[in-house]
């Protein structure tokens, strides 16, 4: 066996080990609480037979406001989270390069750091776009308000999302969202963005293609991602 196919017979060990554990756990509590319908219902499969709550984590909709944005030759976008392979950073930057050759006039923000930022380098190097893409690395809260402002669509290519933080702050600002349909996301921004198939930077680009064309698409999406994003108001989460 290669080193690598060793490493995934061990995970899943790992794995089912881990899951015979939290079964015994989670059955032994009075109630469990989630964060989203979708983990919820990972738990239900699992075989979890205990009361399920589904509750968000909330957000602040006060200081993710929604701003108006500024017309501009260049689309902004952003993508937010820790640079980890589960995120799919690669097939995010792959995505933008496909837009870019087909004529986006287009910028992308990478807000985050993590193992895999080398290889997104290297590959923004050998495409030749790296004057159009930002990695920023972590910023606080408040840096991180100011470009959700600046910017005009989301995206995100993570499979993991039980909930999407970034996200829910994105659409609070009144971003419309281009997410996989993994997890939670598609669940999120089904109403206020554009859902794609998961490792899939063809049909992410000609997403971004289409919302940078279209202005009146995205002050529409960004309305509803508004809207939406205000039913996990960390206040009212808070009361339940």
């Amino acid at each position: 066996w290669k080193g690598t196919d060793i490493l995934i017979e061990v995970t899943k060990i790992l794995s089912k080990i881990m899951w015979r554990y939290m079964k015994f756990f989670l059955n032994s509590s009075d109630i469990v609480i989630t964060p989203s319908k979708s983990s919820k219902e990972e738990l239900i499969d699992r075989k979890i037979t205990k009361k399920i709550i589904s509750l968000s984590n909330g957000i602040d909709t006060h200081k993710f406001s929604l701003k108006k944005r500024k017309r501009k030759k260049d689309i902004s976008l952003i993508s937010v989270g820790r640079l980890v392979k589960s995120k799919h950073f690669d097939n995010t930057v792959r995505a933008f390069n496909y837009a870019i050759k087909r004529g986006a006039r287009v910028k992308l923000t990478i807000v985050g750091d993590g193992p895999c930022i080398g290889k997104i380098k290297e590959y923004i190097k050998s495409e030749n776009i790296g004057d159009r893409v930002n990695i920023q690395g972590f910023v606080s809260n408040d840096e991180i308000v100011k470009i959700y402002n600046e910017s005009d669509i989301f995206l995100t290519s993570s499979t993991i999302e039980t909930e999407g933080i970034s996200t829910l702050e994105s659409m609070s600002t009144g971003l419309p969202v281009i997410g996989v349909n993994a997890r939670n996301t598609p669940r999120l921004i089904k109403d206020c963005g554009i859902v794609v198939s998961v490792n899939n930077p063809k049909e992410m680009g000609e997403a971004i293609l289409r919302l940078s064309k279209n202005s009146k698409e995205r002050k529409k999406l960004g309305l509803l991602a508004r809207k939406k994003a205000k039913e996990y108001d960390i206040k009212e989460r808070v009361k339940e």
